[in-house]
Formats: structure tokens, sequence, C-alpha cells
């Protein structure tokens, strides 16, 4: 938690962003979700097969540590939102194509009763394929559920 410290000394206003930061502590498994990549004549849909893990940051309040396709992502808790840095960048390989992503925005906000989450993103993907790059626009949405 930025900026709070640890120890006995610890104010009320870092309680309540560490009990903020707390709620997304812990792994979430998607129920639905859609990433839409938009190149030039080319649309292209998948969907999230990942668990999403959130854990206590160093730069940010929260983490996402590296998943399988090696990429972190930083965000910084209010209330029950937690918003990603700014200028991330993220660099992922699939079957012989490079994407180069940058994000514009992202959002991961827990439900009220802590157990439910939504999240958006939006950002640039440079892709390459054979040589040849092509920038393209991306964007996710995706609803959890908090593992038990």
């Amino acid at each position: 938690v930025s900026g709070c410290g640890y120890g006995s000394h610890v104010n009320d206003a870092c309680s309540t962003v560490w009990q903020d930061v707390q709620a997304f502590i812990g792994t979430w498994i998607p129920t639905s979700s859609e990433i839409t990549i938009t190149c030039p004549g080319q649309l292209m849909k998948s969907q999230l097969t990942q668990d999403t893990i959130w854990k206590m940051g160093v730069a940010s309040d929260l983490v996402q540590p590296p998943d399988a396709s090696g990429c972190t992502l930083l965000a910084n808790v209010s209330g029950k939102t937690a918003t990603g840095l700014r200028n991330q960048k993220c660099n992922q390989e699939m079957a012989g194509t490079t994407l180069s992503l940058s994000i514009s925005s992202y959002a991961f906000s827990v439900g009220a009763a802590g157990t439910s989450a939504t999240e958006n993103g939006t950002g640039t993907a440079m892709v390459t394929n054979g040589g040849t790059t092509t920038t393209c626009t991306y964007s996710e949405t995706a609803m959890y559920t908090k593992s038990h």
C-alpha cells in the first residue's frame, strides 16, 4: 500500500486502503470473457481461459504476476476498483505471431459482496507476423468469481 508503511503507526486512511487492497488478493476464476483485436480488415475474438491472480505489489498496490505469456500487470486501488498504471506494455507470442500490447485503460472492480468482479481493458496491439507489423486495437471484458 503505497505511502502507508507498516506497524503500529498506520493511520485510519492507510487502514482503509489496506482493507480495500485485501478485497482483491487471491485467485479469480473467469466465468465469461471476450478479448477482441481489431486490425484493418480483420477482427479476432478469443476468451480468457486462465485464472487471474492478484498479489500485494511493491511499485503499486497490486500486481498480477507474470502469466503464461509472461505479462505482468500493476494496478492501484481506490475503493472497490483497481486501475492499471499508465504506459504498461506487454509482448506475447502466439503461434508465430507477436503481439505488443500497450494498455490505454484497465479496471478490475470487485462487487459489493467481494466474491465477484468485472474487468475492462483497452489499448493498442502491434501485431507482427512474417515480418509485417500491423497496428490494431484491443478490448477485453470479463466477469470473475473469487476462488475460496
